[in-house]
């Protein structure tokens, strides 16, 4: 059975760890989600030597993000 809190959240799935957050902060996070996948796709064409500068360039928490995008994308 579900909780009361996740059971009533009309927030996409990807959201559901935020329920009851305002619009605004999903909007601000899905943006985000959205863009550090169009980097991990546009990265993992890259060539190696170029990839890792461009990862070099990005927050560490970017990065992880973005690595862990791109190990799913290759392995799947």
């Amino acid at each position: 059975m579900k909780s009361p809190a996740i059971a009533g959240n009309n927030a996409p799935a990807s959201f559901g760890l935020f329920p009851g957050t305002s619009p605004k902060l999903q909007r601000v996070w899905r943006e985000d989600t959205e863009r550090l996948h169009q980097l991990a796709v546009e990265l993992a064409h890259l060539p190696d030597a170029i990839q890792n500068k461009r990862l070099g360039a990005l927050e560490q928490w970017e990065r992880l993000q973005v690595l862990d995008e791109i190990r799913h994308r290759v392995a799947g």
